[in-house]
């Protein structure tokens, strides 16, 4: 996590991606680091930190503590066209578990995806079809 935390970007690139194996299998391991990955994604960095970070929220769940940060992160990357689709595809599914949760959200949840579905890549529409968007 020293590596993925950071500065040098191309080893925090290569961390991220050994993060998102590791936390995928073994979740608990992200427990104390959530906060700092988060933090970190969110400054500039090279998208494989971002897209790494997702994906382990996506497949572990968002820690109940972060859902407000998670939630205004990704609806944040959603509505940034520069975003590759990697992170546009994450950042969906997230915010769409959430308004699960939260049926509130659900609102600013379906416009932000009817912006996103006017220039959509080929592999965004097809995740905003599974989603049932």
């Amino acid at each position: 996590m020293r590596r993925y935390l950071g500065e040098d970007p191309v080893l925090s690139q290569r961390a991220a991606w050994v993060m998102s194996k590791v936390a995928c299998r073994h979740p608990g391991l992200m427990r104390p680091w959530w906060k700092k990955a988060l933090q970190r994604s969110r400054r500039p960095c090279h998208d494989a930190i971002r897209r790494n970070l997702l994906k382990v929220l996506e497949c572990s769940g968002v820690p109940e503590a972060l859902e407000s940060e998670v939630l205004e992160a990704c609806l944040g990357w959603l509505a940034d066209r520069s975003q590759p689709i990697a992170v546009h595809a994450y950042a969906l599914t997230i915010v769409h578990a959430m308004v699960q949760r939260y049926p509130e959200l659900e609102g600013e949840f379906k416009a932000v995806a009817g912006l996103l579905r006017e220039k959509a890549s080929p592999g965004l529409r097809s995740r905003l079809r599974k989603l049932g968007l």
